[in-house]
């Protein structure tokens, strides 16, 4: 075999094989899969709590599992010694892309020093903040 003919079929081979490499990156899926979960309007969450009045506050589910999916979800109140108090428990489907902003409110009644509010996924996210009595 002539060199010249040899070194047309490398260069065709090593072309091919370029291409080949450019679809599979191209054509590659390469988003990752989560859920974004997070408090609308963070910096204006409630810190102090007056004891019996109501007090408001909203969390946003992003879908990205590249999926439609359901999710549950748990809002509660875990205060200083442990004490466990449920505010809000449901499910909800989002499909790919989709976000859905949930409006919580609460009110203690029961004196209380510290308190962690939580906002808990099946998925396993979690977010929180803490409130003190005023």
């Amino acid at each position: 075999m002539k060199e010249g003919t040899l070194y047309n079929i490398l260069i065709g081979i090593t072309i091919v094989a370029i291409i080949g490499l450019l679809i599979l990156i191209f054509t590659t899926p390469s988003e990752e899969s989560f859920t974004e979960l997070y408090f609308e309007d963070h910096a204006n969450l409630p810190s102090t709590i007056l004891i019996g009045k109501t007090h408001n506050f909203s969390f946003s589910i992003h879908n990205l599992e590249q999926e439609t999916t359901s999710y549950e979800y748990s809002v509660y109140i875990v205060e200083e010694d442990g004490v466990t108090l449920l505010v809000d428990s449901s499910s909800i489907k989002l499909k790919n892309e989709e976000t859905a902003t949930i409006k919580e409110s609460f009110t203690i009644e029961d004196l209380f020093t510290t308190a962690k509010v939580v906002v808990e996924l099946n998925t396993g996210e979690e977010i929180h903040f803490w409130i003190t009595e005023q």
